[in-house]
């Protein structure tokens, strides 16, 4: 019985750290656009800041996607694209990125005597404090505004493969458009 109460307990705390892991994710949009009358898209030129490799998946996850929505792209589109069809813009650069919360190791003391304690501890964090990824935004553009924008970014590893790298921009791809059009 009380091995399984030393079981259960790291499992709980396991448990509750991946609970509080969640997309960084943030969307936001012009309220008065009428999203479901566009259909059409075409790309920007990227700008000089994002790896030309970064952009060639963000912009492959994004045909992927706005394709399999029945959309189609447009050649040739400036900012001032209007009607069914947005331009879109991306950027994408790596940050360094201090965590939020981290896990760490208790070490304390107490005094108790009668109805009277008193405690400490030491919180000794566990790991690194900083993290590298990859930020993503993602701008829809008509008439020289911003119509819908998207933001997130996932971790990065200079031991991460190729593949790696691929699926992770093609899942956060997916999840910002899991968004779109805004209800």
């Amino acid at each position: 019985m009380t091995l399984s109460r030393f079981l259960i307990a790291p499992l709980l705390m396991l448990l509750a750290l991946v609970g509080c892991t969640s997309s960084s994710g943030s969307i936001d949009y012009n309220s008065s656009t009428d999203f479901n009358a566009i259909n059409r898209y075409g790309f920007l030129p990227v700008d000089d800041k994002t790896d030309p490799l970064v952009a060639e998946r963000l912009q492959s996850a994004l045909t992927q996607q706005l394709n399999a929505r029945g959309w189609q792209v447009v050649e040739a589109v400036d900012a001032q694209t209007s009607g069914a069809t947005v331009a879109i813009r991306y950027q994408s650069w790596p940050e360094s990125q201090t965590r939020d919360s981290g896990l760490t190791i208790g070490v304390g003391g107490g005094r108790s005597s009668g109805n009277t304690s008193i405690g400490g501890s030491v919180a000794i964090p566990v790991g690194d404090s900083t993290r590298l990824v990859q930020v993503v935004r993602i701008d829809m553009v008509q008439e020289g505004k911003v119509i819908w924008r998207g933001r997130d970014d996932y971790p990065i590893s200079d031991r991460d493969s190729p593949e790696k790298r691929t699926e992770r921009t093609q899942q956060l791809v997916a999840e910002l458009l899991a968004q779109f059009p805004p209800q």
